[in-house]
């Protein structure tokens, strides 16, 4: 959105939309946009001028919901909390959790630039695409911007102050003036800073990491890098296998069956940018993925590989990169410490699961199950085969391996 475009919407809707309907409307937005941050209370009790709900009234509700068990519980509102306010919680975090946090960001920011090296070496290699496409690619993900336990351009909400114990919506329009002015500044920059952009994109605290298509940039939270994901004692062939694994996964994203049509700059191609026999070629490549990994046990879900297709093929790429930056494309390793790589991989996934819980999990996710994420995968690498001296009838060996880049 430009400044013009925006001063033209913003004067004809000023002269010409009746101030009764302005009302209204804004009435409908506060409930649409905050509706996830109000305890569950009859929607005109947050427009009363006095006495929102009368103390007796307030008090049964609440022990109401206590009885039912869906009220506001104490873990909602720390979560309110850290997503409206993730400055000011993610610096307590830091402080309380992490104060060696700047020797932690140099070591884990390493790992995730190698692998994206790794990665980038990948698609260098890869003979099904033209030398033109492997170099706009390869350029790509060289520019990935790699922000780790904390991002590059980070602040805390400058209006803590302000907010009183005594007013649930005013602080609540306070943050979301506060967010609205920032992001409409940020994008209406000449030439916007794709690494500013992205700077909150989640709390601190979150125990994720995640690839941003449209700014192309990676980022490790600080609440990831904890048991089991990550550890100061771990050597560097756990990290390789844990934080570098999970590094490996949101960089392949950014040549996923979505993320290859943004460019290195993060903006989304109006047309196919691949040859028509490139497309061709990688739409193969995707179907043996999608048939390899179909619905598990006795779930039912005929589309289950077509549902996970994105996540697979970040998984197939990213333990390839993670491994590749760790041992070298040529690096002579024990056969021990390689099996060690896959056996911390898997353990990371470790987790057990009721038929019922399976399968809900099978229709919901976009993420393979854990046990096709491990097996599915490893099935795939020539490299695991080779350091567990699998025969190729075993079930952890597909005689016609799922690849999409690389030789």
């Amino acid at each position: 959105l430009d400044r013009e475009y925006m001063w033209t919407l913003l004067h004809h809707t000023m002269h010409e939309i009746p101030i009764v309907q302005w009302r209204a409307y804004v009435k409908h937005s506060i409930m649409h946009h905050t509706q996830q941050f109000f305890p569950d209370l009859p929607a005109d009790s947050y427009f009363r001028v006095h006495n929102p709900v009368s103390r007796k009234a307030h008090f049964r509700h609440r022990i109401k919901r206590a009885i039912d068990g869906d009220g506001v519980t104490e873990a909602s509102c720390l979560a309110v909390t850290h997503k409206l306010l993730p400055g000011l919680v993610g610096n307590l975090f830091l402080h309380r959790t992490m104060p060696n946090h700047d020797a932690i960001k140099h070591k884990v920011t390493r790992v995730v630039e190698n692998v994206r090296d790794s990665f980038a070496a990948l698609i260098g290699e890869t003979p099904w695409l033209s030398e033109e496409t492997r170099a706009t690619a390869v350029e790509k993900i060289r520019s990935v911007i790699v922000r780790s336990v904390v991002p590059t351009y980070y602040e805390a909400e400058p209006f803590a102050e302000r907010l009183t114990r005594d007013n649930y919506l005013r602080n609540l329009n306070i943050i979301r003036q506060y967010f609205a002015t920032r992001n409409f500044e940020l994008w209406t920059k000449n030439e916007p800073n794709r690494d500013i952009i992205q700077r909150f994109g989640a709390p601190l605290t979150e125990v994720n990491a995640y690839y941003s298509p449209s700014s192309n940039t990676i980022t490790i939270f600080a609440g990831i890098l904890n048991k089991p994901f990550y550890d100061a004692n771990y050597a560097d062939v756990a990290l390789y296998a844990t934080i570098g694994m999970i590094a490996g996964h949101e960089l392949a994203h950014g040549l996923d069956n979505t993320g290859r049509l943004f460019n290195k700059d993060g903006s989304l191609s109006r047309t196919e940018p691949w040859h028509a026999d490139e497309y061709a070629e990688f739409k193969r490549r995707c179907q043996c993925i999608i048939d390899e990994y179909g619905a598990p046990m006795e779930c039912d879900n005929a589309h289950y590989g077509e549902q996970t297709l994105g996540e697979d093929l970040a998984d197939i790429n990213g333990i390839r990169s993670a491994y590749r930056a760790y041992f070298g494309k040529n690096k002579v390793s024990p056969s021990e410490e390689k099996r060690w790589f896959f056996e911390i991989f898997a353990q990371m996934w470790a987790e057990k699961y009721t038929s019922k819980v399976l399968c809900a999990r099978v229709n919901d996710d976009e993420h393979a199950i854990a046990l096709y994420r491990v097996d599915k995968t490893l099935r795939q690498m020539k490299e695991f085969h080779e350091a567990f001296q699998c025969q190729e009838t075993d079930k952890m060996v597909n005689s016609k391996p799922c690849k999409i880049y690389g030789e």
